[in-house]
């Protein structure tokens, strides 16, 4: 991961593409309840003015995730980015790379939020909260 994974300003915020690519299947796991947020709004066809607070939470989360990520578990981020660079077009090579990235992060992160009436993340989210071995 670059050095510092993001860029903040005074009105925005840019995370930076490597990143997202590289904790995408964290932060989904991380962020579940905020995205299910945005993701219910966006969907009932408000414009993106009304979506401004969502977007809050949602960017919030990912900066959390990212700094915890990029803290506690470097060695573990490190060995996925390299992973992924090394096989663009399959990223299926890297599965357990991801696996276990997201098995330890879970398992520190205290922070997580889970909704599980979200569609997308349910069955997951409450058989991680349940303290399942689910990955």
């Amino acid at each position: 991961m670059p050095e510092g994974s993001y860029i903040e300003g005074a009105d925005t915020t840019l995370l930076y593409k490597k990143t997202l690519n590289t904790l995408a299947p964290v932060l989904a796991l991380t962020c579940a309840d905020a995205f299910g947020k945005f993701n219910a709004k966006k969907s009932a066809n408000a414009s993106p003015m009304e979506c401004v607070e969502e977007q809050d939470e949602v960017l919030t989360c990912a900066k959390e995730t990212i700094k915890f990520v990029e803290k506690e578990h470097k060695l573990e981020v490190s060995k996925y980015q390299a992973c992924l660079d090394a096989n663009p077009r399959n990223f299926a090579k890297c599965a357990e790379l991801r696996d276990a990235l997201c098995k330890t992060v879970l398992r520190n992160y205290d922070k997580i939020q889970f909704n599980v009436e979200n569609e997308l993340t349910g069955g997951l989210a409450a058989d991680l909260r349940d303290g399942k071995n689910v990955l």
